[in-house]
């Protein structure tokens, strides 16, 4: 079965994977779908309750790479004033190389609450809220990321040579001192989140610590 897998950024600054969330159609796809229905209005957000959620999910993944498509839209929307500051977090840690800091953890924990607390089906992120936790008392850890699906490799390695004839590549991982692509999820939409609105995530987050 494919995963979510939820990566630590290393004090030394590598990039190495540290737990997986079984089921990665649970994960961004589930992310995707919903945000799609609440905020996009296309045939298949429209359609008929018990065929949406299927409705959706098959035109996410017929419009990949196509512009205009449901998937372009919902990349659309980080911009769209009209998401809430929950589902624009959880929205973008679905983003390609997003990354989080360790101390903004609990705004991501405190973003996947709120989304869950309004969705019955919230997919794994419970499982994500999880590993989160785990990482951010990890002394080891100064930031974390996602590879939204195992069945896609790579995404946090760097490819250093490829032998035609064997098929494989010699890879090292990812280091943030020296690879540019990463960006912070924080840094990223602080011109549009109010440090009411970050305190508010932290706080929610900070709650569901006790559990811990």
């Amino acid at each position: 079965m494919s995963s979510t897998q939820i990566f630590k950024v290393t004090q030394e600054g590598l990039v190495e994977l540290a737990y997986e969330a079984p089921n990665s159609w649970r994960g961004a796809m589930n992310i995707w779908i919903l945000i799609a229905i609440e905020y996009l209005d296309t045939p298949e957000t429209q359609a008929p309750e018990l065929m949406r959620y299927s409705a959706v999910g098959g035109a996410i993944l017929a419009s990949s790479n196509k512009p205009g498509g449901l998937l372009d839209k919902l990349w659309k929307l980080k911009k769209d004033p009209r998401l809430s500051v929950a589902d624009l977090v959880t929205l973008l840690t679905t983003f390609d190389h997003a990354m989080v800091k360790k101390e903004h953890i609990p705004g991501v924990v405190g973003a996947f609450r709120i989304f869950c607390a309004k969705h019955i089906d919230c997919g794994n992120l419970q499982r994500q809220i999880d590993i989160l936790w785990e990482l951010y008392r990890d002394p080891d850890c100064q930031a974390v990321c996602w590879n939204q699906t195992s069945v896609v490799a790579g995404v946090w390695t760097v490819e250093l040579t490829w032998d035609k004839l064997t098929g494989e590549a010699d890879e090292r991982p990812y280091d943030i001192n020296r690879d540019r692509g990463h960006w912070f999820i924080f840094e990223s939409v602080a011109k549009v989140l109010s440090e009411e609105a970050f305190q508010g995530l932290m706080v929610q987050g900070l709650v569901s610590a006790d559990a811990f």
